[in-house]
């Protein structure tokens, strides 16, 4: 079984080894530098554990990305009509 846990300075990752049932794999995803360092590591972490699933350059999948800025900002940028009822002022629907 697989296991995911935060260190104090990145993730370590806990798998069972493919050649001996007895024994495990750790790996460590070291934070980067940075305010997001550790959203980093963690994403490095996810593309490379989950390699079979994410999106890749003539198949889909999972994308992976950090963003500096919360998910209000592409709501904000959202031209869909939810989006653009949510942000009319309430006099004007």
């Amino acid at each position: 079984m697989w296991h995911i846990e935060r260190a104090q300075n990145g993730w370590v990752v806990i798998e069972p080894s493919e050649y001996d049932e007895d024994c495990d794999v750790i790996t460590v995803y070291e934070d980067g530098p940075g305010e997001f360092g550790a959203e980093e590591a963690l994403a490095h972490l996810i593309r490379e554990s989950f390699c079979g699933w994410v999106q890749q350059k003539r198949r889909g999948g999972v994308k992976v990305q950090v963003r500096e800025q919360g998910w209000e900002a592409d709501e904000d940028d959202c031209t869909c009509p939810g989006c653009q009822e949510a942000t009319l002022p309430s006099d004007t629907l």
